[in-house]
């Protein structure tokens, strides 16, 4: 038997959990090639591209399983005495586990990274091309109405797929915060379950840089939804100017310059 609890889910998430292949949005054709799409049109395209790389991405969200790593709330531990259901018992364990929630933090941010590209993109262009006087020379103003109505829709999932990914990022983050809490327990205990206080602030100061978005450049919390944002998003609302200050938002998330 390995000696290693996890190496089970390195080796599985190494074979099966692959990040999806993120396509960037086509040049415009030239005129030897097939006509131009209409904007809404290929809006749409896109929206599709977006939903079928977002079928292998949701699915790897659901294979990570990152619910199981939630820990309770700091203040919670003051005032009650719970068991620390995550704690390990040993340094090796707490290392091993905590190489666990880093591999997957990264095989959920790297495509989410790639995905979240893509979105911005689409709204930004819907938001520049789509407005109450878009007219379509092909399409009646009924299918016109159809079409935009399901790329909003289109838009809005896109969001709640971001803000989960983000979620499970956060939880990650927070599981890793609370290994380094048990991690500094043994700093110069001596012995085999001995860390040097300069090895635990390292490895401190490099789970930082993984998960403020400085390792893949990448600030995933933008992505975020607050109640209000969801309360919208449930009832399918798409306001240009909100909308508009979300892509500016969204857009520094790319900025590590």
């Amino acid at each position: 038997m390995s000696s290693n609890p996890y190496s089970d889910f390195f080796e599985h998430g190494k074979r099966k959990a692959q990040p999806p292949s993120i396509q960037p949005i086509p040049e415009e054709h030239s005129e030897e090639e097939a006509p131009a799409l209409e904007s809404l049109d290929e809006i749409l395209l896109h929206i599709s591209t977006f939903n079928q790389e977002a079928e292998a991405f949701s699915h790897l969200l659901t294979q990570t399983n990152v619910t199981e790593h939630k820990v309770r709330a700091p203040l919670l531990r003051l005032f009650i005495e719970l068991e620390d259901k995550h704690a390990k018992n040993s340094l090796r364990g707490e290392r091993d586990y905590y190489d666990v929630l880093q591999y997957k933090f990264r095989q959920i941010i790297v495509p989410m990274r790639g995905l979240a590209k893509l979105h911005v993109q689409i709204v930004e262009q819907f938001n520049k091309d789509i407005d109450q006087n878009y007219y379509s020379i092909e399409k009646s103003e009924r299918s016109v109405a159809l079409d935009k109505n399901n790329a909003i829709e289109g838009i809005n999932l896109q969001r709640k797929i971001l803000a989960d990914a983000a979620e499970n990022l956060t939880i990650l983050r927070d599981a890793m915060m609370d290994s380094e809490r048990r991690i500094k327990g043994y700093i110069n205990v001596g012995g085999l379950h001995n860390i040097s206080r300069s090895e635990h602030e390292l490895l401190v100061q490099k789970r930082t840089a993984l998960t403020n978005g400085q390792e893949h450049q990448f600030n995933y919390a933008i992505f975020e939804m607050n109640l209000i944002d969801q309360a919208a998003i449930s009832l399918g609302f798409y306001q240009k100017d909100t909308t508009q200050s979300y892509i500016n938002k969204a857009l520094t998330a790319f900025d590590f310059a």
